[in-house]
């Protein structure tokens, strides 16, 4: 199951500020993107403004209105602290851009419960997203953008995705062969999935079976979860032939510095540095803790690891832990020759040592030749 998540306002929401004027003396901001509307100030929204409004109509709201464009790759850092959530659930995440991302869950129910908790999520940060699920990243987008907000009503199951496909209408399709299908009669997907292939093809050549498939709720590119890389280091003290009893205190320190070591190594194998520590870690009376600090500073450095580390442990013995470093960083240019293995010196060549001068016998110090002389003068 494939959960759909989108931020709205992502883009106005972590806009730098322009000025320090006044609320009311703000402009109103319109972002674009590639000549496209991808944002706007919330208040628009209340006067009729909408991403398909054309730019050349608007003139002033009351209060001045900017359009400016924006970088898409300036907000993706946004987007990893918005990724803190769903990555309670799984890795298996896919970021189509800064503000939307598919979730891949292992169940239906589960994907119920994830909805749920994003509901709440969004209600604690004061933020508002569509979402929904479906068996695929398109109809889980067409769940999202086509059903009322519920806390978990959002998921299209296998058996209803066929009967809620057949009446999204075809102009929800963001594809530029829309306006040639609504010429042909065919006003929404259930239509598009039962036209004439060999009609299709007429019309749009190769095309027309990826149309088709859209139609069914088929992905024309599949799930691609991103590749984050990150390293653990763990060990479970009440199982320990060495232990088998929580610890705490002096006797965890050589832990945390066999930690730090262990995962400076990994870090300093692929020439990189970690930007966030993660703590998982059990007591008697809390067996499940998770705690994490985003540094200020991405380091490799064996010791501030394992410091940082002990800062954020419970007071109580633990039962078991796992340090994990993410956000990996490449490594400052400066850092470079540090992580690197040092060349191993190079070996005298065989031909330089035959032509050196041979040494016969052993040279014997000063100090011993005047005792051999003594002794055979005076005994």
């Amino acid at each position: 199951m494939i959960v759909y998540c989108g931020i709205r306002h992502f883009y106005i929401q972590h806009m730098r500020p322009h000025s320090d004027s006044p609320k009311q003396d703000e402009p109103l901001y319109i972002l674009t993107h590639a000549g496209q509307t991808w944002d706007f100030s919330p208040e628009l929204k209340q006067l009729g403004f909408s991403t398909k409004t054309p730019l050349s109509t608007v003139h002033h709201f009351g209060r001045a209105v900017q359009v400016l464009a924006i970088d898409l790759n300036d907000f993706y850092p946004y987007t990893e602290e918005w990724l803190e959530f769903p990555l309670q659930y799984t890795s298996y995440i896919e970021v189509e851009y800064p503000h939307a991302w598919y979730v891949q869950l292992p169940s239906e129910k589960l994907a119920q419960y994830f909805c749920a908790d994003f509901a709440h999520y969004l209600e604690q940060r004061g933020a508002s997203a569509i979402w929904g699920g479906g068996e695929s990243k398109i109809v889980a987008k067409f769940a999202a953008h086509n059903l009322a907000q519920h806390h978990s009503g959002q998921i299209i199951s296998s058996a209803e995705t066929a009967e809620f496909l057949g009446r999204i209408p075809i102009h929800r399709l963001p594809l530029p062969e829309v306006d040639v299908l609504l010429k042909l009669g065919v006003s929404t997907l259930g239509e598009l999935s039962k036209f004439p292939v060999q009609d299709l093809m007429s019309h749009f050549g190769p095309r027309a079976k990826v149309l088709q498939e859209i139609a069914q709720g088929k992905d024309p590119v599949p799930f691609q979860p991103r590749q984050m890389l990150e390293f653990s280091w763990g060990k479970d003290f009440t199982t320990a032939v060495d232990l088998y009893e929580p610890i705490a205190g002096p006797r965890l320190q050589p832990y945390l510095a066999a930690a730090g070591e262990y995962l400076s190594q990994k870090l300093k194998a692929v020439r990189k540095t970690a930007g966030k520590l993660v703590l998982n870690c059990g007591t008697e009376a809390q067996p499940d803790v998770t705690r994490q600090r985003k540094l200020k500073k991405p380091t490799a450095d064996a010791k501030s690891i394992a410091r940082i580390a002990g800062q954020l442990l419970p007071q109580a013995p633990l039962t078991h832990l796992k340090i994990t470093v993410r956000d990996l960083e490449p490594a400052p240019a400066d850092q470079l020759e540090i992580f690197q293995t040092p060349p191993p010196k190079a070996e005298l060549r065989l031909d330089i040592l035959e032509d050196l001068p041979a040494q016969i016998g052993m040279a014997v110090a000063r100090r011993e030749l005047v005792l051999e002389m003594w002794k055979e003068l005076v005994l």
